[in-house]
C-alpha cells in the first residue's frame, strides 16, 4: 500500500488539481464532503465582486475560531493592501497572514487532508491554488500523571492524545540534532497520523526502513489507538508474550530512543510503542534508575521471583496435592488433608473456580466507576473467599494460594506481560492436573524454548540471557551502578540480533 491509499480521500480524487473557478472548487468540496453541518464556507470580497472573490472553508470544532477572526478575517478586511498585487496568494502567504504555518498547494488531496486535520482553507477566484492555514483547535486534556504506570520517584508527566504534544515531551528531553521524526498515515478511512522517532546515528537504519515498510503495507480502514497497529509489528501473532513494548511515560521513551530503539506515536493515543524490545524490558521499571542501585536490584529480583510464583504456584499446588503427596512434609500434609476433608471438588477444579472468580473481581474493579471499583474488588474478594471456605466449597490453603498468585501478578511493571502471565497460568494448571510435576517440567522447557525462539524487529527476545552478553547482564536482573553500565546507543557488534 502506498501513502495515497492510506489517505482518507477517495481514490478518484488522488493527485487531482484545483480549478481556477472559485464556485467550481466550492461545489466540488461540498460534493466530496456531502451534507455535513459542521462545514463552514464564508464568502469574502477582496476587491470588486467581479474582479476578485475568496472563500474561507473550515470545520467547526476542528479549527480555532479565535485565530480565524484575528488572523485571517482581519487580514482580508484590509482590501487596500491587496489592490495592485500581481500575486495575491504569495502576498497573503508571505506577508499578510501572521501565522507561522501557512503554505500554498495546488493538489486537491493535500488540501482535503489539511482541511480534515483542522486547517482553514482560503480559495481565491481565478487562482488554481489554495492557501492552507494550520490553525487547529488545541482542545484536549492537559499533561498529567500516568494512570497505568505509577510513579513514586521520577517525572510525573505522561503522554496525551495529541501527537504534537507527545513528540514535544520527548524532544524537550533530547536536545540533540540527531533526533528524527517521520510522519506517515495509516488507515484508509481515518487517515490516522503515525510518527516514527529515532536517533539517526544510533538506531539501525535497516530497522527504521523495515518499520516504514511495514507501516505502509498495513491494510486497515480504521486506526483509533496504537493497539490497532501493534499486532502488525509482532512476527509471531499467536504467541502470548508481547514483543512490542507500550508505555505512556515520556522518560521511558526517551531512554529507549537514546539506546537505539524506535518509538511509534499514533495520533489520538496516549501510548507509544517501542521496538525492538526484550523480555527483560517488561520486568524493568524506570524508577530502578532513579534510586540507589541496591534498592533497584532488590526490587528487580523481587519481580522475577513474583513472576515465577504467579505462573507456578497454583499448578504446583495441584500437582503436589493430586499426584505427589509424598513430597509434602508430613505436618503440612496432615494440615492440608484436614482442610480438604469434605471438599466435594478435586484440587484442579477448586483452583480453576477460584482463579476465574478472582478474574471476575479484577475485571469488575477495572470497569466499575473509580470511586466504587477498589472497594467492590476488595470487599468482594474477602466476602466470597470467607463464604466459600465456610460453605466447604474450597479449602483455606487454596484461598491463600490464589491470593499470593494475584499479589505476585500485580508486581509486574508491564500490564501487557501481566495479562500474558494470567493466561499462561491456566495452561500450567491444566497440565499439572493431567501429568503432575512431569507435565510442569516439560511445559516449562517448552515455554523457555518458545521464548528463545521469539524476536522483536530482528533482536532476540531473551537477550541478554540468550544469546548471553556479560556486559548487558549488568542491567538485566541485577542493576549495577550507572558508571559500570556501558550505555551504548546500540550494539555495533550485533549482539542479540538474529542472524
Amino acid at each position: 500500500m502506498n501513502n495515497q491509499t492510506n489517505s482518507a480521500i477517495p481514490h478518484s480524487r488522488q493527485q487531482s488539481c484545483m480549478s481556477t473557478d472559485l464556485q467550481i472548487n466550492l461545489t466540488r468540496l461540498k460534493e466530496d464532503l456531502g451534507q455535513t453541518d459542521d462545514l463552514n464556507v464564508r464568502m469574502i470580497e477582496l476587491d470588486d465582486p467581479v474582479l476578485m472573490s475568496a472563500g474561507l472553508v473550515y470545520f467547526s470544532g476542528m479549527s480555532d475560531v479565535q485565530q480565524i477572526n484575528d488572523i485571517i478575517l482581519r487580514t482580508l478586511d484590509y482590501k487596500s493592501e491587496l489592490l495592485g498585487k500581481p500575486d495575491v496568494l504569495s502576498y497573503l502567504e508571505e506577508i499578510a497572514l501572521t501565522t507561522c504555518n501557512v503554505h500554498i498547494t495546488d493538489l486537491w488531496d493535500d488540501m482535503m487532508n489539511a482541511l480534515l486535520m483542522g486547517s482553514a482553507i482560503i480559495f481565491v477566484d481565478d487562482c488554481s491554488q489554495a492557501i492552507v492555514c494550520s490553525i487547529k483547535a488545541m482542545e484536549g486534556r492537559p499533561v498529567s500523571e500516568p494512570t497505568t504506570q505509577a510513579v513514586i520517584r521520577g517525572p510525573k508527566d505522561s503522554f496525551i492524545e495529541a501527537l504534537e504534544t507527545n513528540i514535544s515531551l520527548v524532544r524537550r528531553r533530547i536536545l540533540h540534532a540527531g533526533l528524527r521524526v517521520h510522519n506517515m498515515r495509516v488507515g484508509k478511512v481515518t487517515g490516522t497520523r503515525v510518527a516514527l522517532m529515532y536517533m539517526v546515528d544510533v538506531a539501525k537504519p535497516e530497522n527504521v526502513a523495515h518499520l516504514k515498510e511495514r507501516l505502509t503495507s498495513i491494510e486497515i480502514d480504521t486506526v483509533l489507538d496504537s493497539g490497532y497497529i501493534e499486532e502488525y509489528f509482532q512476527k509471531n501473532k499467536y504467541s502470548l508474550f508481547p514483543t512490542v513494548f507500550n508505555t505512556e511515560r515520556p522518560d521511558v521513551v526517551t531512554a529507549c530512543v537514546l539506546e537505539g530503539k524506535i518509538a511509534v506515536f499514533v495520533d489520538g493515543s496516549p501510548f507509544a510503542l517501542l521496538l525492538p524490545t526484550t523480555f527483560s524490558q517488561f520486568m524493568n521499571s524506570p524508577e530502578d534508575y532513579y534510586q540507589r542501585f541496591q534498592f533497584g536490584s532488590f526490587t528487580r529480583v523481587l519481580r522475577y521471583i513474583a513472576f515465577f510464583i504467579s505462573i507456578f504456584s497454583s499448578s504446583l499446588y495441584i500437582a503436589f496435592t493430586t499426584f505427589h503427596k509424598e513430597m509434602i512434609p508430613t505436618t503440612l500434609l496432615i494440615s492440608l488433608a484436614a482442610q480438604r476433608e469434605g471438599i466435594p471438588f478435586p484440587a484442579f477444579f477448586e483452583a480453576l473456580v477460584m482463579e476465574i472468580i478472582f478474574e471476575f473481581l479484577r475485571e469488575a474493579g477495572v470497569r466499575m466507576p473509580r470511586v466504587m471499583g477498589q472497594a467492590v474488588s476488595i470487599v468482594g474478594a474477602l466476602v466470597l473467599g470467607e463464604a466459600a471456605v465456610s460453605a466447604g466449597l474450597v479449602s483455606s490453603a487454596m484461598v491463600i494460594i490464589v491470593s499470593i498468585t494475584a499479589i505476585c501478578n500485580f508486581t509486574t511493571p508491564s500490564n501487557t506481560l501481566s495479562v500474558s502471565t494470567r493466561l499462561i497460568r491456566f495452561i500450567f494448571m491444566l497440565v499439572a492436573a493431567t501429568f503432575g510435576l512431569y507435565g510442569i517440567a516439560l511445559s516449562f522447557i517448552a515455554l523457555f524454548a518458545h521464548l528463545v525462539s521469539l524476536e522483536s524487529l530482528g533482536t532476540a527476545y531473551m537477550f541478554p540471557f540468550a544469546p548471553a552478553s556479560l556486559q548487558k547482564l549488568k542491567d538485566a536482573v541485577i542493576r549495577f551502578p550507572l558508571n559500570m553500565i556501558q550505555r551504548k546507543q546500540h550494539d555495533k557488534t550485533g549482539q542479540g540480533e538474529r542472524k
